[in-house]
């Protein structure tokens, strides 16, 4: 399954890079490209993403004290604190399912899906990075 993260905050566009353990859940990483957010930017970085496979990570415990505790996005926005970082923050996770793109929206610090975007397999990374700006232009949580 092919995975990317985006991030909307203060008009900027933020793609982390995707790790994964043998567990096969997902964690943002460095780098993190920031991109001024165009159909033109976007395509490309989602096309580059969605060409790679997860950098591959070690399991990670809840326990494990030699992660950070800072969001690499967060810190790549600026901000010392992740709450200050999501509170005017739109998430979008980008997700190939076996019929389907799926892009799942949240909006802010909650963990809820506020909005799903379903796009066809065949759909070309152009049409989904239109998608993504679309729901973004419909979401202007993140310009400020």
């Amino acid at each position: 399954m092919r995975y990317q993260t985006v991030w909307f905050r203060k008009g900027k566009a933020f793609f982390p890079t995707i790790g994964s353990p043998p567990s096969g859940m997902f964690f943002e990483l460095e780098p993190v490209a920031v991109l001024d957010p165009t159909v033109d930017s976007i395509e490309e970085a989602l096309h580059a993403a969605l060409q790679r496979e997860p950098v591959r990570i070690p399991e990670r415990s809840r326990f494990d004290t030699t992660w950070p505790k800072e969001s690499v996005v967060q810190v790549r926005a600026g901000f010392s604190s992740w709450k200050a970082f999501a509170k005017s923050a739109l998430s979008m996770a980008v997700m190939e399912a076996p019929d389907s793109w799926h892009i799942s929206v949240g909006e802010g610090a909650s963990p809820d899906t506020v909005e799903d975007v379903r796009l066809p397999l065949a759909a070309a990374p152009r049409q989904i990075a239109e998608a993504i700006l679309e729901v973004a232009e419909r979401r202007p949580v993140w310009r400020s």
